[in-house]
């Protein structure tokens, strides 16, 4: 591949999420490879979060470094001390998958007799789950750029506003503390292109991810 040589509009995306799913939680260890980015499913194993409020996810990264200096004051290296990667989310569904993700797994009783449920209010967070996030990165008439955001290891780190009114949807401010896995990471990116095939056979059945190219499915 050659080398860019100058800016490109090409490479200047935003981040849409699949409208087959934008978030999803799973047990910790559940698999997920890449060739599960372009699947119109969702992956085994993996619950849905639901709809997100409009700013989407949001990860923030910090780095933490140290300079060492010799014994004249010259910084000679330049060493990390820390690295944390964190995913806000604001859960607009009060389904069973986006309770326990808020609350805590254990926080989230069902009550059979009742046709109901129970959630409790406490600081039990310490579940650790595995969390998947779908976009569509980029689209022209040929082609789908496709992109999943996986994490092997993550926890409920902070909790934020929740919106309980007659005139606003519910809400509900989650933040994801990314850990590293096994082998030092703390979340994969993986992206994929797929063709378009622009005929009517393509069309996929309703509740699908549709683009606006007749045929497409994503």
């Amino acid at each position: 591949m050659s080398e860019q040589q100058g800016n490109s509009n090409k490479n200047v995306i935003s981040f849409k999420g699949r409208v087959t799913g934008y978030a999803f939680m799973a047990k910790l260890g559940t698999k997920w490879n890449i060739t599960d980015v372009i699947k119109k499913e969702v992956p085994e194993g993996f619950a849905c979060l639901g709809y997100l409020g409009n700013k989407g996810v949001e990860p923030s990264r910090a780095l933490s470094t140290k300079e060492i200096a010799d014994m004249n004051g010259t910084v000679i290296a330049t060493t990390t001390t820390s690295y944390k990667e964190k995913y806000k989310l604001t859960l607009m569904e009060r389904s069973e998958a986006a309770l326990k993700l808020a609350f805590g797994n254990l926080n989230y009783v069902e009550d059979k007799a009742n046709n109901g449920f129970v959630v409790k209010h406490n600081q039990n967070f310490g579940v650790h789950h595995a969390f998947l996030f779908r976009f569509i990165t980029n689209q022209t008439d040929d082609v789908i750029e496709y992109t999943d955001i996986y994490i092997p290891d993550g926890v409920v780190s902070a909790v934020g506003k929740m919106g309980l009114a007659a005139n606003a949807t519910y809400s509900c401010d989650v933040t994801i503390s990314a850990m590293q896995d096994e082998a030092g990471n703390n979340a994969y990116e993986y992206t994929v292109k797929q063709p378009i095939v622009n005929t009517a056979a393509a069309v996929t059945s309703a509740g699908a991810d549709t683009t606006v190219s007749a045929g497409t499915s994503h």
